[in-house]
């Protein structure tokens, strides 16, 4: 698919997605009039690209993930060296995903990874139908895909630093002990 910057529904909330280029980072904070101090975070099309971009993989963030991904739980871990640094600079960890969405999947194309965040200018709720996407985007990305599969609620982020987990944003997943 030939496109840059995209507005999609994925399996949680309408998303603001990208390919991977400091470029694209630009455009997503321009189009939001996004805080700079507001990460994004990354899709990705297996666990095996997540475990090259980030460090501290051990058998709780296997087990997590091999139960939780693809899906809504959203993980923050220690950024590689490996990812650009126009990612997110300055953070020291990174938010990753392998979203159950097959909108999604169809943007991926050759790329490993997607940049991602909510679809909505900054400070207001992601967009909750196509038409408010249209209102928004149009124009303003090369696409704006929309199949019923968004939830509607944000995916569930979890921290996992040092060995510990911390839940940083309860949403469409609850994690049970």
């Amino acid at each position: 698919m030939n496109y840059q910057s995209a507005i999609a529904t994925t399996d949680t909330v309408w998303g603001l997605i990208a390919k991977p280029s400091e470029a694209n980072v630009e455009k997503i904070y321009q189009l939001k009039g996004r805080d700079r101090n507001k990460a994004l975070i990354i899709f990705a099309k297996s666990i095996d690209t997540l475990k090259e971009l980030s460090e501290g993989w051990d058998p709780v963030i296997e087990e997590l993930a091999a139960k939780h991904w693809p899906g809504e739980l959203t993980i923050v871990m220690k950024r590689s060296a490996k990812l650009p640094e126009w990612l997110n600079p300055g953070l020291e960890t990174i938010g990753m995903r392998i979203p159950n969405s097959p909108t999604v999947s169809s943007l991926f194309g050759e790329e490993k990874f997607l940049l991602s965040t909510s679809a909505n200018l900054s400070g207001q709720k992601p967009v909750a139908n196509y038409q408010e996407a249209l209102e928004q985007f149009e124009g303003k990305v090369d696409l704006i895909l929309e199949r019923d599969e968004s939830t509607g609620e944000a995916s569930t982020i979890i921290s996992y630093l040092d060995g510990e987990i911390s839940v940083l944003r309860q949403g469409a997943l609850e994690l049970s002990s």
